[in-house]
């Protein structure tokens, strides 16, 4: 019953951190679980946990990301929403093992990794809004005129590092210029592959963001799934029309 409670109050902060998001972007949102406003609420919603010896680790990790989040500490949201930051991260913190091993058995390691699905799933709907955060950062951070390509802004953002021309597009729609690398320039039908950081600034507002709401995708499967950079969920491949079909088990 504890294991099912944390389970829900991580749902419950997750969710939470996201009305915090699209309420400072200026969505009108209501705020999860009627808890209060703002990331006090996250913290009442551990108020409703009963005292015991249960120490609420996955409810603490997303503690965790909330801290990310609010601090706008883009690297460690991205490396604790993957399940090897979250092995690393309760080691560290010497958590009881909530955590599946070489041990565990499929039932278990099943529910583990639905249980990371479904958190990233409560993440997705401002997955766009953090990654457009993050590039503001690196727009501001990174020199004049310096260009970072689509594989490196593939890895900075989490997205798929098999469609690397995803993060050159995501760059556009959000207002910053892009350029072609010398390598390809030669190149019948090339595409830009690079991203020109300080020479434009990146859109700010929900007005604006609603066209990349528009054109942007409506799946993402190498998040939800993290089938990169290990703790995945392998999936199967259906037809040509690239949408991805977890296992049974997984669902």
């Amino acid at each position: 019953i504890y294991d099912f409670q944390d389970e829900m109050m991580c749902y419950s902060s997750l969710l939470q951190s996201c009305s915090v998001i699209l309420s400072r972007e200026g969505y009108e949102v209501p705020m999860c679980d009627n808890a209060g406003e703002g990331l006090n609420a996250i913290m009442t919603i551990g108020l409703h946990a009963k005292l015991s010896e249960f120490t609420y680790p996955k409810w603490k990790w997303s503690l965790e990301i909330a801290s990310a989040l609010e601090s706008g500490n883009y690297v460690r949201f991205f490396r604790l929403i993957n399940d090897t930051a979250f092995k690393e991260n309760t080691r560290i913190n010497k958590e009881p093992p909530c955590l599946v091993d070489d041990e565990s058995s499929s039932s278990d390691r099943a529910g583990h990794n639905r249980w990371l699905i479904l958190s990233r799933c409560c993440v997705f709907p401002v997955l766009h809004l953090i990654r457009k955060d993050a590039v503001r950062q690196y727009n501001k951070s990174l020199a004049k005129g310096e260009k970072v390509s689509d594989t490196d802004l593939s890895r900075l953002l989490c997205i798929s590092s098999s469609m690397p021309e995803e993060a050159i597009q995501f760059c556009k729609s959000i207002g910053l210029p892009t350029a072609m690398s010398p390598s390809v320039e030669d190149d019948w039908g090339a595409e830009d592959d690079l991203v020109v950081m300080k020479a434009a600034p990146v859109l700010s507002t929900a007005v604006e963001d609603k066209g990349l709401l528009a054109s942007g995708k409506s799946r993402e499967d190498t998040f939800v799934f993290c089938n990169e950079g290990g703790g995945g969920v392998p999936f199967m491949q259906k037809d040509q029309d690239r949408v991805s079909i977890p296992p049974s088990e997984y669902i």
